[in-house]
C-alpha cells in the first residue's frame, strides 16, 4: 500500500527545500527558474512567503485576510525560510491540529489537503530552486512525490485548478512511464524534469 503524506514527509519535504535555499550562491539570485515568472531570488521570497502561509492556516486555521507579509533582503531569505519551515513542522506536529478545521485558498478545507499542498510546495519549488542553481534534491524526494501522487485528492483538486484563468499551474508535461514519481510529478505539475537555465 502506497504511504499516504503525513507530518514526517511534510518534514522531509522541508528539509530538502531547505538544503536548495541554503545551496543557492549570491551571483544565481537574478538567474530562470522553471517557474518562468520569478528569477532565483523571487523564488526565494515565494518560498519563505508561501511556508509563512500554510504554517499559519495550520496554527490558526485559516490565514488572516489583514495581516501584513515581511519582506526580506537577499541575505536574510535563507535563515527566514529555515524558520519558517521549522515553525511550519512544528504546528502541523502540535496536538489535535489534524482533526481541526483549515482552510487554504483553494479546495476542500481539510487538514490533510492542507498538510499535502503544503508539502507539495515545499517540495516542488525545492526541485524549481535545485534545478535552477545547478543543484540535485536529496534522498527522499521520491518517497514525497510518490505519496502525493497517491492522493486523489490531491490529483483532482490541481488538475481542477489547471483551468482557472489564469492557471497557476502549466500544462501537464508527458513523462515517461519509466520515470521515477518525482519526474511523475513534476510533469503532472507542468514542469520538465529535465529542464535547464538558459
Amino acid at each position: 500500500m502506497t504511504r499516504r503524506v503525513d507530518v514526517e514527509l511534510l518534514e522531509l519535504a522541508c528539509a530538502l527545500s531547505d538544503e536548495a535555499v541554503r545551496g543557492v550562491r549570491a551571483g544565481q539570485l537574478a538567474q530562470p527558474t522553471p517557474c518562468s515568472d520569478w528569477d532565483v531570488l523571487e523564488l526565494m521570497e515565494h518560498m519563505v512567503a508561501s511556508t509563512d502561509f500554510f504554517a499559519e492556516a495550520a496554527e490558526l486555521g485559516a490565514v488572516r485576510p489583514d495581516r501584513e507579509w515581511t519582506s526580506y533582503l537577499p541575505g536574510e531569505l535563507a535563515p527566514a525560510h529555515g524558520r519558517q519551515v521549522e515553525r511550519l513542522v512544528a504546528a502541523f506536529k502540535a496536538p489535535g491540529v489534524m482533526e481541526r478545521p483549515m482552510a487554504v485558498l483553494a479546495g476542500p478545507s481539510t487538514p490533510l489537503f492542507c498538510l499535502e499542498i503544503a508539502t507539495s510546495e515545499r517540495l516542488v519549488h525545492g526541485w524549481d530552486l535545485a534545478a535552477a542553481t545547478g543543484q540535485s534534491l536529496g534522498a527522499g524526494a521520491e518517497e514525497v512525490a510518490s505519496a502525493l501522487l497517491s492522493s486523489p485528492e490531491f490529483l483532482a483538486v490541481n488538475a481542477e485548478v489547471r483551468q482557472n484563468s489564469p492557471a497557476p499551474i502549466g500544462p501537464e508535461v508527458a513523462i515517461a512511464s519509466e520515470a521515477g514519481p518525482l519526474d511523475h510529478l513534476l510533469g503532472f505539475l507542468g514542469r520538465d524534469p529535465g529542464w535547464q537555465p538558459g
